[in-house]
């Protein structure tokens, strides 16, 4: 029997109580909770940790598309559906509307690294979907980059950048934008070996504020060269909620290609 993690973006239990009935109709299991809308209390986080405990073959977000529409909400998804992707075997995602979302709505970009898919319940197959899409096999990621999400009320919120393909000859790793009325900002930079925060480490030529311009958008960032090997990565500890995060390999040239990453 399949399991299936279901997210609610609004507390209906009739909806959530008919959606969990249809899934075991077809012979999947399913748990649900209830979405907090709460990036200062570092939910995203906490449902991060949850998924991973339960280790679910799906991830079901139900919501309507007003909800998804919120910047707060795509990015705790953006940031959680990154981190799964990380993992050895990540669960398929799905976003399950009570209507048919318009052609202009879409999920955020970094749940396409869980090869998200949209359903509604206005359709009378969404589960049988569902139901098929896990019999495939599953396919990995090619980006050439993991990111993951770290942290909590304590330390704070921390980002993992790891190379995927290639080693990076330093970083640059700067922010845009804003969720909420804190002004996003990098606090802290550290390399280490993946898949933990780092206990101590040693910067090379670390340097703080500076500002980039790219894509029309203005970045505040930092930076260091210590070289990141595979099997390594890099950490910031960033105050706030960015709605873009910029990071290239470290450069003294003043045109680089930067990688531009939207959370929302």
């Amino acid at each position: 029997m399949k399991n299936i993690w279901i997210t609610s973006l609004s507390d209906e239990p009739a909806l959530i109580k008919e959606v969990g009935a249809v899934l075991q109709r077809y012979g999947m299991r399913g748990q649900a909770h209830v979405w907090q809308d709460n990036l200062e209390k570092h939910y995203p986080q906490i449902c991060l940790e949850q998924l991973q405990t339960q280790s679910p073959d799906a991830w079901l977000i139900l919501g309507r598309e007003s909800e998804l529409q919120q910047a707060s909400v795509r990015y705790g998804i953006s940031l959680i559906s990154a981190s799964l992707a990380c993992q050895s075997r990540p669960p398929a995602l799905f976003f399950l509307s009570p209507r048919k979302l318009s052609e202009q709505q879409a999920l955020p970009d970094l749940c396409q690294q869980l090869s998200a898919t949209m359903l509604s319940l206005d359709a009378t197959n969404w589960a049988a979907k569902i139901v098929a899409t896990l019999a495939l096999p599953s396919t990995a990621s090619d980006s050439p980059f993991r990111l993951r999400l770290w942290g909590n009320e304590q330390i704070g919120q921390w980002l993992e950048l790891s190379p995927e393909t290639q080693a990076w000859q330093g970083m640059i790793f700067g922010v845009s934008g804003q969720i909420g009325t804190k002004p996003a900002a990098v606090s802290f930079q550290a390399v280490g070996p993946r898949g933990g925060l780092p206990q101590k480490t040693t910067l090379e030529f670390a340097q703080q504020g500076l500002e980039i311009q790219a894509s029309e958008r203005n970045f505040s960032a930092w930076a260091l060269r210590n070289p990141i090997a595979l099997g390594n990565s890099y950490f910031c500890r960033i105050d706030g909620h960015p709605e873009q995060i910029l990071f290239m390999p470290y450069s003294d040239a003043e045109q680089a290609d930067a990688t531009i990453v939207e959370l929302v």
